[in-house]
């Protein structure tokens, strides 16, 4: 009991080290989080609770994983232990201490892989072209009904926001729409098409986005077919609208959209004429795949407004003050809800997307330098219990490389079964976030192979090593004990 004692003392005192270290570290990295895009704060400082439980679960961590080298230990056969008067490996630890390197190996793999696939979608999200423009576009977002600006006052009020920022240098173009691309919101309207039959499970509901004229120009949503929605659409004049490339391909497949009609609000509802097909855009997320919709004039739909967006030439922050200025000086009291770039909007959009595939990697590279340590304590501790093997060998002649051939070939077999586990285990895991990926699949050849062979690298790195210093070994020191 008191070895057990002594030896639990010891495994404790790593465990609760470690621990402390840990809550540093933690302490510092908190500060990092002053750098996460998109305006998000984290308060990741760690109160009691955290750390109560970090230190319990490093008592628990020091009792489980010294309990049972300390009991075995105590265990030893006396008369064959100091009769051989060196320490051995027994194959019950060898295997056991095999395994748990095989198993750090093929959990580092899998955490690897798994932030290997998130950085790799992030990189296509940033390179997808989400259907506009986003460079150059300032977006301005009003509460006027909370100012009680509303009718034809609010009417006037754009009118007039409208004709002082033409004026402004490098405004090209301006316009307003019911949302904000990539916003995440937007509504959503029943509709019948003349002559489509609902499939079944299918609500006849489309999202419908309210624009001003010169919306696509300004928003860079190129028009395929047709023609955009213009200042002659407005109350009074035909209802009119247009559809993006999804919508005509779902309901007149095979046909020309221009010229026909659609009933919003059911089948009694005011018939409305397709004049115009838009390239699709992805409006609530850059992974989205395209989905149908349709564009109505903001002038039939009795209200202007809404989310203002202006496309200027040089930079949008002087469009974003030149609003906020213009703005104020005509309704002092209207609130000026969000103003912002679409690059912004964008930005933060992929804003989950960034936080996963960085804490991902993170996770990552801190399985990748403990699976090196791990990979290099077993084989420095292989290497010095059998010294005296090494001495006797190169005593009768084995050539130094032979040595280090032995002792790479040993903890290569290990990262080679480490890696082809991990490489099993990752196909299955990464499965499940196939719909979290974008432009890639759970299985991309290129990541598995690349961050296996990185993993592979580093092995064969942590295994030169200790074999290296086994190759020097001094025969004459190493027999000295004999």
């Amino acid at each position: 009991m008191r070895l057990i004692r002594q030896l639990l003392a010891e495994s404790l005192l790593l465990a609760l080290a470690g621990a402390g270290a840990a809550l540093i570290l933690t302490l510092w990295a908190t500060d990092l989080t002053r750098f996460i895009p998109g305006g998000v704060t984290l308060d990741l400082t760690p109160d009691v609770r955290v750390v109560g439980f970090t230190l319990g679960l490093a008592l628990l961590t020091g009792i489980a994983f010294g309990m049972a080298p300390a009991l075995r230990s105590t265990r030893a056969d006396l008369v064959s232990a100091l009769k051989d008067g060196a320490p051995t490996a027994g194959s019950a630890r060898s295997r056991l201490r095999n395994a748990l390197v095989v198993t750090q190996l093929a959990v580092s793999l899998l955490l690897l892989i798994v932030g290997g696939l998130f950085v790799r979608s992030l990189r296509n999200m940033r390179l997808a072209d989400p259907g506009f423009d986003t460079s150059g576009l300032a977006v301005a977002e009003f509460d006027l009904m909370g100012a009680r600006i509303e009718g034809e006052r609010a009417r006037r009020f754009y009118d007039e926001l409208f004709a002082r920022l033409r004026l402004v240098p490098g405004v090209v173009s301006l316009s307003a729409a019911s949302t904000v691309p990539l916003n995440g919101d937007g509504m959503r309207r029943s509709l019948t098409v003349p002559g489509y039959q609902l499939a079944p499970g299918e609500d006849g509901e489309v999202s419908v986005f309210d624009v001003a004229p010169d919306y696509f120009r300004t928003i860079g949503i190129a028009i395929v077919r047709g023609r955009p929605i213009t200042d002659s659409d407005r109350a009074g004049a035909p209802r009119v609208a247009v559809v993006n490339e999804t919508f005509a391909r779902h309901y007149w497949p095979g046909q020309h959209a221009i010229g026909k009609r659609i009933n919003l609000g059911g089948a009694s509802g005011p018939a409305t004429e397709v004049v115009g097909v838009a390239k699709d855009a992805r409006y609530w997320s850059i992974q989205e795949q395209p989905k149908a919709h349709f564009y109505i004039p903001m002038l039939q739909a009795g209200y202007f407004g809404g989310a203002i967006h202006v496309r200027t030439t040089g930079d949008p922050a002087l469009a974003l003050r030149a609003i906020r200025t213009e703005a104020a000086a005509l309704e002092p009291t209207a609130a000026v809800v969000q103003l912002r770039t679409l690059d912004k909007v964008r930005g933060d959009a992929l804003l989950p997307s960034r936080l996963a595939a960085a804490l991902l990697s993170a996770f990552g590279a801190l399985a990748l330098v403990l699976a090196a340590l791990g990979l290099y304590g077993v084989m420095s501790y292989v290497v010095a219990l059998r010294t005296r093997e090494i001495g006797v060998r190169l005593a009768l002649g084995a050539a130094r490389r032979d040595v280090l051939r032995m002792v790479v070939g040993q903890g290569m077999r290990l990262a080679l079964i480490g890696l082809g586990a991990g490489l099993v285990v990752a196909a299955a895991v990464t499965r499940v976030l196939a719909s979290q990926l974008f432009g890639l699949g759970a299985t991309d050849p290129a990541t598995y192979a690349g961050l296996a062979g990185l993993l592979g690298m580093v092995a064969l790195l942590a295994s030169y090593l200790p074999a290296r210093r086994a190759a020097r070994v001094d025969p004459m020191v190493a027999l000295r004990s004999e």
